[in-house]
């Protein structure tokens, strides 16, 4: 991976050179001195009109010539101007072709965007999906979507998020002007966005479609920065990342979505990853009881970790009559199916055949 920094002239301080990675910097003589003291070394002279402040270094290719930035952030020192890198990325070039592991070109960030160093990404089912053309037939794609990361620049005009903060990614920014957003309700944004340029292929220059907008199977990330939120960095990454996918789909659907409240009663109906979310959406929101339906006995155990108050194993169980006689022949209030499965018992079942939900919360898959 390379990475370059060039830093122009503060107002009545001293101007230098960095580079990254151990290369030749430019001396005050205009020779090239080696870095070799520490990863970072820096050449600096007094005259305010050392060439290298005004032209891309001599010595980096041609390539990295042309893919000098305009974003960059602001500081005490003056401004700091990134150039594009070239990291290494997990690639699904075509439908039902296996993935590679590619150099990708990751943009300096522009307005509103932010480059993050991924620390941990999530497997999630959904980057089968995309590999096997189940969302869309825009490949390449640059997998990876459930990440936690570090911001290592930002664009003009971001306030949010800084260099050095610890990050979750989200799969869109949302604007905060909309009707919805006004409202207080950002999960039905109408005007959300992701990163307005494109990573690409270092070999060919040929675009990807990074998952959910995020793309983070890879050493680094360019997203919105509307994308990033902020958590303690003092929680795991690998644990932090979850949050972006499927904590926040369960959780969303039974707070959000469902409009779970305090005495409901809830069923969910599938308790992998999001299912489980979705208990544990239940039972903060209030729900007295929380009615988990698998066909797997320790998916349903640990269902109850989660806030589950009742479980049915459906593969032995009609979970229909199951549900109506806990609730007193009423059924529940909120039922929630993650699953995205028309099939989600071992017996056929539709939203119709349930019992009398007053809101039906479903987390299909991506479209």
């Amino acid at each position: 991976m390379r990475s370059y920094v060039r830093q122009e002239q503060p107002p009545g301080g001293r101007t230098g050179l960095r580079l990254c990675g151990g290369h030749v910097a430019p001396s005050a003589h205009g020779r090239g001195t080696q870095a070799t003291s520490a990863p970072h070394a820096t050449t600096r002279r007094s005259a305010p009109d050392h060439p290298a402040l005004r032209e891309p270094p001599c010595h980096l290719p041609l390539s990295d010539h042309l893919r000098v930035g305009s974003g960059g952030t602001l500081n005490g020192r003056g401004r700091v101007r990134t150039m594009a890198q070239e990291v290494r990325g997990v690639i699904a070039p075509g439908k039902d072709e296996p993935v590679r592991i590619e150099t990708i070109v990751v943009p300096d960030p522009g307005p509103g965007e932010a480059v993050v160093k991924i620390q941990a990404c999530g497997v999630c089912h959904t980057d089968l999906h995309y590999k096997q053309g189940g969302i869309n037939d825009e490949f390449p794609f640059l997998l990876g979507h459930e990440a936690a990361g570090v911001v290592e620049s930002v664009g003009a005009g971001v306030t949010d998020v800084a260099p050095g903060d610890f990050v979750i990614l989200n799969w869109r920014a949302v604007c905060g002007k909309c009707r919805a957003c006004r409202r207080g309700r950002p999960w039905y944004c109408f005007d959300t966005h992701n990163a307005e340029q494109r990573m690409t292929l270092a070999s060919t220059g040929q675009e990807l479609s990074p998952a959910l907008g995020i793309g983070a199977f890879a050493e680094k990330t360019l997203v919105a920065a509307g994308q990033c939120t902020k958590v303690d960095p003092a929680v795991p990454a690998e644990v932090a990342g979850l949050l972006g996918c499927g904590v926040m789909a369960g959780i969303g659907a039974a707070i959000n979505t469902g409009n779970v409240g305090r005495g409901d009663t809830v069923a969910v109906i599938g308790c992998g990853g999001v299912g489980d979310a979705a208990i544990a959406g239940s039972y903060l929101a209030g729900a007295s009881k929380v009615i988990a339906v698998d066909i797997d006995d320790r998916k349903l155990e640990t269902a109850r970790t989660m806030g589950a108050t009742h479980t049915v194993n459906s593969r032995g169980t009609d979970p229909v009559e199951a549900i109506r006689e806990l609730t007193g022949g009423f059924g529940a209030d909120v039922v929630i199916e993650p699953s995205a499965a028309r099939r989600p018992t071992a017996r056929p079942s539709t939203p119709a055949t349930w019992p009398a939900p007053s809101s039906w919360s479903a987390c299909p898959l991506p479209r």
